[in-house]
């Protein structure tokens, strides 16, 4: 029952969570960057650097990723470099510029959860703190 109850808060929690996290990107970069394109930098600096890789992450199609993909090389966030082994294959890497502008925007988005912290108790933030190294221990976990 326990387990029944983890899963249904966690399905809950998680979108709510990225609800906030979405609306507090958008008002700190809307102008520079939409919340999709963010998320491609941040996906490509962690290490998916393929479409296909980043389709997969996202739970998007790869169409959808492609465009998204071409407007962040046009705008110099992003390059394309060819696999020397398989020219089917194309790498993606994000640029100085692209990596300033992900740490610039999530910078101020995490200033704005600071704010909201402020409202929570200590022994609140340690429990936080703990959940959430529960929840990317248990992601991660989920991933292999």
């Amino acid at each position: 029952m326990v387990k029944e109850h983890v899963s249904k808060r966690f399905i809950e929690v998680i979108p709510l969570s990225m609800g906030l996290i979405k609306s507090y990107i958008r008002s700190e970069s809307e102008v520079e960057i939409s919340f999709p394109k963010y998320r491609i930098l941040g996906e490509v600096i962690r290490g998916a650097n393929t479409v296909s890789d980043l389709a997969e992450v996202m739970c998007v199609s790869r169409p959808a990723i492609s465009k998204l993909v071409d407007s962040l090389v046009e705008e110099g966030e992003l390059i394309r470099s060819p696999c020397k082994k398989d020219r089917r294959v194309t790498y993606l890497n994000a640029t100085k510029k692209g990596k300033r502008l992900f740490q610039k925007v999530r910078g101020a988005a995490s200033k704005r959860f600071v704010e909201k912290l402020e409202n929570i108790d200590e022994i609140e933030l340690e429990n936080l703190e703990e959940a959430l190294s529960v929840i990317e221990r248990f992601v991660k976990n989920a991933q292999e």
